[in-house]
């Protein structure tokens, strides 16, 4: 690869003010927070069925109504067991599936609040059980506040839960003849309040994976210029030595043949002597112009190793393709002109090329003493030619 991958765009962006409505076309399509989500959310698999057994057992609910408390018990293992599912399969429906994957998890969770607030409901409509009504009523109030805490990175899931699981009881009291008529009203207090709770954990939550995104960007981006000759824009030499490493191993597990090419623009000092340094940066400039159009493949490595050394790693490149390249390279360079203030500038490049099928004990020092033994060689026939490691002879200039 001939320039340094710039920086992906992430697709998650933070988020900005929309609603609801915006907030669930925004998470609905994000894997990372689905998956984040479905997290928060495990230890609702057994807490519903914990607490549930925990108030017909100890709350006496039981000994009150067995069908109903066997009956919701079984609708909580199925709800759980469903949700379990969906949770295993829900990274991969992530990808094919957004929205059928928000869907199921959004129908999961609210079906866990609407038995609650059926349960709520029932209680309080029955005379012999108000002994309960307290308990259930804790009960549904805790797990509520558990709910919009688990699912406060979307605040649509959130606010349904909490909704859908004291509604309905405040509800039923306030419309039924209820004794006790400050009960609803204490409720409904309370379900505005995690509303509002919800609302700024969610806003918290957004704020942090914001800063959190822009400090993984930044360190990203530390990383690649860490990686780039500012001059050319080409890798430098501590990514190539660690390209060269990496590729020698790779090429000793497969057997396939890897090729190096070690490139010097000849008699460059006279060049920064004559015209100045500038006029020498703008060469280097131009030398890397010529491997963006000529290096293609992803694949390949192309870095600045000195101050007008080059070199192409190629791999799974055979001599003869190698060396077609570089004397490709050879006659673009040498038909570059450098326009400066009075003169243009005309110049020349020498290159060795090493080809090796590198051994698992191999080093990638072997590969790069073999190409600038090449490069010597060139230089030492005169220069403006592409020498090969393997037979010693330079290419002719042509032309």
């Amino acid at each position: 690869m001939v320039l340094p991958l710039q920086r992906a765009e992430s697709s998650e962006s933070p988020p900005a003010a929309g609603g609801v409505l915006a907030d669930f076309h925004r998470v609905h399509r994000s894997p990372r927070h689905m998956v984040q989500l479905f997290k928060r959310n495990s230890l609702g698999l057994v807490i519903h069925i914990v607490l549930w057994c925990l108030l017909i057992f100890l709350g006496g609910l039981y000994q009150a109504d067995r069908a109903l408390s066997l009956g919701v018990l079984l609708v909580f293992m199925l709800l759980s067991a469903a949700r379990a599912l969906h949770f295993a399969l829900g990274p991969r429906l992530a990808e094919s599936a957004p929205v059928l994957n928000y869907t199921l998890a959004l129908i999961g969770l609210w079906a866990m609040a609407l038995v609650w607030g059926a349960v709520a409901c029932y209680v309080a409509s029955r005379p012999e059980l108000e002994m309960l009504r307290g308990t259930t009523f804790i009960v549904c109030a805790g797990i509520a506040a558990g709910g919009v805490n688990a699912n406060s990175p979307d605040r649509l899931l959130a606010w349904g839960f909490a909704a859908l699981l004291l509604l309905p009881a405040a509800a039923f009291m306030l419309v039924a003849p209820f004794p006790d008529r400050g009960l609803p009203l204490l409720m409904l207090v309370y379900l505005i309040y995690l509303l509002v709770v919800a609302k700024n954990q969610n806003t918290a939550f957004w704020q942090a994976f914001a800063n959190e995104q822009r400090l993984e960007e930044k360190t990203a981006e530390l990383e690649r210029l860490n990686e780039v000759d500012f001059l050319t824009g080409l890798y430098n030499r501590r990514c190539f030595d660690r390209a060269l490493e990496l590729e020698v191993r790779r090429a000793a597990r497969s057997g396939e043949s890897l090729s190096l090419l070690v490139l010097d623009v000849d008699h460059f000092k006279n060049v920064n002597d004559v015209h100045g340094h500038m006029a020498g940066d703008e060469c280097l400039r131009a030398v890397a112009r010529v491997f963006e159009g000529v290096v293609q493949r992803v694949t390949d490595t192309v870095a600045r190793i000195g101050g007008e050394e080059f070199a192409v790693l190629l791999p799974q490149t055979r001599m003869d393709t190698a060396l077609r390249l570089a004397e490709r390279i050879r006659q673009d360079v040498a038909a570059l002109l450098v326009p400066r203030t009075g003169t243009d500038i005309r110049f020349t490049i020498s290159i060795g090329v090493a080809t090796r099928k590198p051994e698992q004990s191999d080093g990638p020092e072997a590969l790069l003493a073999a190409a600038d033994a090449a490069l010597y060689r060139a230089k030492n026939s005169g220069r403006d030619r592409v020498c090969s490691a393997q037979n010693a002879t330079a290419v002719p200039v042509r032309g």
